[in-house]
């Protein structure tokens, strides 16, 4: 499974991809700062799943969310925001996104929702195999 995370935070972006890369059934996580640079990574690597957060310059989340929704719309969508008030819920829901997480991300939240995805992506075999190991990974999350 291939993760696409857009954050405009370096650091952030260095702990979620080494989170996400610790798990078993991630075979990569691609990370970009921009709207240009996810349509480019997209390009160059089918994704499974968008993490991107709220609030990156210009409004460059509802792009890449449009973008994603009208060019790959089987890739799953995930906002991580500051803000989870009832109103920014919605609008990011009515902007395309699946779930909607609060920041500081909730860790253990991405790796279920990371986890069900790949659950649905994978053969019966791999799958039981992920089951097995996904108490493992969820305290992986929870240590970090």
């Amino acid at each position: 499974m291939n993760i696409l995370l857009v954050e405009n935070s370096g650091l952030v972006s260095e702990r979620l991809a080494a989170v996400l890369s610790s798990l078993d059934y991630v075979d990569a996580v691609s990370t970009a700062s921009s709207h240009e640079e996810a349509v480019r990574l997209m390009h160059a690597m089918p994704q499974d799943i968008l993490v991107t957060n709220a609030h990156l310059p210009d409004g460059e989340a509802f792009r890449v969310l449009a973008w994603v929704q009208a060019h790959h719309p089987s890739i799953r969508r995930i906002v991580m925001s500051c803000d989870l008030s009832d109103i920014f819920q919605k609008r990011w829901l009515q902007a395309g996104a699946e779930h909607v997480l609060d920041m500081p991300i909730q860790t253990d939240e991405l790796i279920k929702i990371v986890r069900m995805t790949a659950e649905h992506c994978m053969p019966d075999q791999t799958r039981r195999d992920t089951n097995q190991s996904a108490a493992a990974d969820t305290k992986k999350g929870d240590d970090q």
